[in-house]
C-alpha cells in the first residue's frame, strides 16, 4: 500500500484520502473473521489512527467571519462489507444539506457548508468588482460628523446627522461589501475620508474605488491547509494504524464470540 496526499473530492467531501504502508499481515488475520466484520473493525481502527490528521487539520484552518470552514472539519470512513476493506477521509464537509443558523446576510453557518474550500487550498486570481450604480446601500448608523458645506457660493453649517442611504454612480467607482453576505454593519468614518466597519474584518468588511477606478478585492495566496496538515500528520497515521488493528481484531474476535454465543 501507499499513502496518497492529493485533494479528494465525493459525495461532497473535500480532503485527504488517507492510505496506509504495507499491513497485510494484520490485514490478513483481520479477514478471518468474515468481510462483515473485518470491513466494521477496519473502518473503526482507521477512523481511530487518522486522530492526528484530523486534529492537524483543524490547526491549519482558519476560523474566518463564520466559522464554517473550521466547523466542516472531519473524518469519514467507508466499509466496504463486500470485500472486507475500508478507507478514511479527513477533509472538508460541504454538502449544504444540514441544520443552519443565521448570519445577518444570505451566508448561513453549518457544519457541512465549506463551499470555499478551494480558495484556500489552491488560492484564487486577482479578482475585480464590476462598475455599476449601486442603489439603496443601507450605512447601518453610520453618523456624519457637523459640518460645512458650500451652497450657492456660501457656505452653511451642516447639523451631524445619521446616514442611512446613499447611492454611488459608476463615474464614481464601484463597492464591495459583507452587507449582503455577512449582514449589517456599522461605518465609522476616519481621517482622510476613509472609513472603517464595526465590527472589523473579516466579520465585516466595505471598501470603494476610486473615482473612475475599478475595484480589485485583490487575490488569496494557497494556503493550502490540506496539503500542510498532510505532512505535519502522516507519520503519527502510519505509527498508530498497526496498534489499532491489532485491537481491531481483537475486537472483532469478541464480537464473533459474542454472536456465536447468543446464536446471532
Amino acid at each position: 500500500m501507499k499513502i496518497e496526499g492529493k485533494p479528494y473530492g465525493a459525495s461532497s467531501f473535500f480532503g485527504m484520502a488517507i492510505d496506509f504502508p504495507d499491513i497485510r499481515p494484520l490485514m490478513e488475520e483481520l479477514s478471518k473473521f468474515g468481510s462483515n466484520l473485518a470491513a466494521k473493525h477496519l473502518a473503526a481502527a482507521m477512523r481511530r489512527a487518522s486522530r492526528p490528521a484530523l486534529d492537524a487539520l483543524k490547526s491549519e484552518t482558519p476560523v474566518g467571519p463564520t466559522g464554517n470552514l473550521r466547523r466542516a472539519v472531519t473524518v469519514k470512513t467507508i466499509a466496504y462489507y463486500d470485500s472486507g476493506n475500508a478507507v478514511a477521509l479527513v477533509g472538508y464537509r460541504a454538502a449544504g444539506k444540514g441544520k443552519t443558523a443565521a448570519t445577518g446576510g444570505k451566508v448561513q453557518k453549518g457544519k457541512d457548508r465549506a463551499f470555499h474550500q478551494g480558495f484556500l487550498e489552491f488560492g484564487t486570481a486577482r479578482r475585480f468588482v464590476k462598475s455599476k450604480t449601486v442603489k439603496g446601500f443601507v450605512a447601518g448608523g453610520f453618523q456624519r460628523k457637523e459640518h460645512m458645506r458650500r451652497v450657492n457660493g456660501s457656505y452653511v453649517q451642516v447639523k451631524a446627522h445619521p446616514v442611512s442611504l446613499f447611492t454611488t454612480a459608476e463615474s464614481q467607482g464601484s463597492i464591495a461589501s459583507s452587507w449582503g453576505s455577512l449582514g449589517e454593519f456599522k461605518l465609522i468614518k476616519q481621517k482622510g475620508g476613509r472609513v472603517k466597519t464595526d465590527p472589523g474584518y473579516p466579520s465585516a468588511f466595505f471598501k470603494r474605488s476610486a473615482k473612475g477606478q475599478p475595484l480589485t478585492t485583490g487575490s488569496m495566496p494557497m494556503s493550502r491547509p490540506i496539503a500542510n496538515a498532510y505532512r505535519a500528520s502522516m507519520s503519527k497515521v502510519q505509527g498508530n494504524i498497526a496498534k489499532e488493528i491489532t485491537e481491531s481484531i481483537a475486537a472483532a474476535g469478541r464480537e464473533l464470540a459474542y454472536k456465536m454465543t447468543k446464536g446471532v
